[in-house]
């Protein structure tokens, strides 16, 4: 079995992104907080986690993605059983896909 995470950027604003990622995949987002990622949705699903993040901060070297500091917003798809299928949506929604891990978790 393997677990597939993918991260996908937008420069919008945070709560542009979470509309459209919501309509695009026909999603609830709940707002949530933490200390580490500020403010930011999540779904309540137990078999998909999507996060839609501000990778924003007063200091550029406190962002929680840097690496991908061209784009405001993050979106993150982990362990989705459709990522392939969020991956055609959110790409055709206008969403940049920056990356994909697979993982397979038997060889944990």
């Amino acid at each position: 079995m393997t677990e597939t995470y993918d991260l996908y950027g937008s420069s919008t604003d945070l709560e542009t992104a979470v509309e459209l990622v919501s309509k695009t995949l026909g999603l609830d987002l709940e707002a949530r907080s933490s200390d580490y990622w500020g403010d930011y949705y999540s779904t309540p699903l137990l078999d998909d986690t999507i996060r839609v993040l501000w990778n924003v901060n007063d200091d550029p070297e406190e962002l929680p993605y840097d690496e991908h500091s061209q784009y405001s917003v993050i979106v993150e798809v982990n362990e989705s059983p459709r990522a392939d299928e969020y991956r055609e949506k959110l790409v055709a929604a206008g969403f940049e896909h920056l990356e994909r891990e697979v993982i397979d978790v038997d060889e944990r």
